[in-house]
């Protein structure tokens, strides 16, 4: 690779560290409030912010969810929309005065080629090498920065018609999707009448989950958001993350993904996360609560690694659930 390409390269870089620091900062800025956890076991007002679509109505996936998602949240922008700028002239509208745009990141497979008896490289591209053979060949690949776009929300553009929030869905029908993610949980599922806070019991790669029973909670979005948050723990021996003891920077990290995984599966579920108001802000005092635990100075990291592994959790989840909603079709 030639000395202009690897500059190239460095600067990708920076572009997505300098993205992810900004996300860190909006998602900081909005924890930084003084903000009290009472134990209602409520989630944040993030639910019509956390699944971003493109265009084409395409959802965004991995960081990017994540990264737009705060960005939306932070700005209060219902609208979960974006465009890049070509599609925004297409349609005929134009961006605000002062309106900046998003990055969206995109990724490549990295293929590394070596002589096996040599070391030399041979080969270095986005491209599995035609010519690899295993007995002549050491190969390597990784996920790397490819290229960014930049985006705008909808509530960005002006003369867009904006989208609005998503009404609340029915007990009637909520009810069957909390029934649906207990039946793809691969663990054993508990309810049952609790004074202390629920748990989630693993035990090398089993595990079983309490919680309280449906009826103490303030509503079924309620009683969704804490089985969320323990089956998101649940998934630590099957992704590798440890849980860790009780009381030490681990398990304050653990929790922070189990939260934060929590609020994407509930996002995508459709469950709300704004019935009970004037405690909207108690899962965003939670996450801020286990922050101040884990032991490390960089808390822009800690909140940065907790989200993406709150992503595959929760998609992991998403998964499962998806294949029980599909096997229920089937049988009826």
């Amino acid at each position: 690779m030639n000395k202009q390409n690897r500059s190239k390269k460095r600067e990708l870089r920076e572009v997505f560290d300098d993205n992810h620091l900004m996300i860190v900062d909006m998602l900081f800025g909005k924890l930084g409030n003084d903000l009290s956890w009472t134990k209602e076991w409520e989630a944040a007002d993030l639910g019509v912010y956390l699944n971003p679509v493109n265009f084409e109505d395409k959802p965004y996936k991995g960081c990017n969810r994540m990264n737009l998602g705060v960005i939306a949240w932070c700005n209060g922008w219902s609208d979960n929309r974006w465009f890049t700028m070509k599609h925004i002239n297409e349609l005929g509208f134009k961006v605000r005065k002062g309106e900046h745009s998003n990055i969206v990141e995109h990724y490549g497979m990295r293929y590394l080629m070596r002589d096996r008896s040599s070391g030399e490289i041979l080969k270095y591209s986005w491209n599995r090498p035609k010519e690899y053979d295993k007995d002549l060949h050491d190969l390597r690949c990784w996920m790397a920065p490819h290229h960014f776009t930049r985006v705008f929300n909808a509530n960005q553009v002006e003369g867009i018609e904006l989208v609005a929030e998503p009404e609340k869905m029915p007990e009637k029908v909520l009810v069957p999707k909390v029934d649906r993610l207990i039946d793809s949980s691969w663990c054993p599922v508990y309810e049952e009448r609790m004074a202390d806070n629920p748990h989630c019991t693993v035990f090398g790669s089993f595990a079983e989950i309490h919680v309280p029973l449906r009826s103490q909670f303030f509503n079924i979005d309620a009683f969704a958001s804490t089985l969320a948050h323990e089956m998101t723990h649940s998934t630590a021996p099957k992704l590798g993350r440890e849980l860790g003891c009780k009381g030490t920077p681990q398990y304050a990290k653990e929790e922070l993904v189990a939260e934060l995984g929590s609020m994407f599966l509930c996002a995508e579920l459709g469950f709300d996360f704004h019935h009970k108001v004037e405690r909207e802000d108690n899962s965003a005092a939670y996450i801020a609560s286990w922050l101040k635990r884990t032991g490390n100075k960089d808390k822009e990291l800690d909140i940065y690694k907790a989200a993406q592994k709150a992503l595959k959790a929760s998609e992991l989840l998403k998964e499962r659930y998806d294949a029980a909603e599909k096997i229920e079709k089937v049988a009826a």
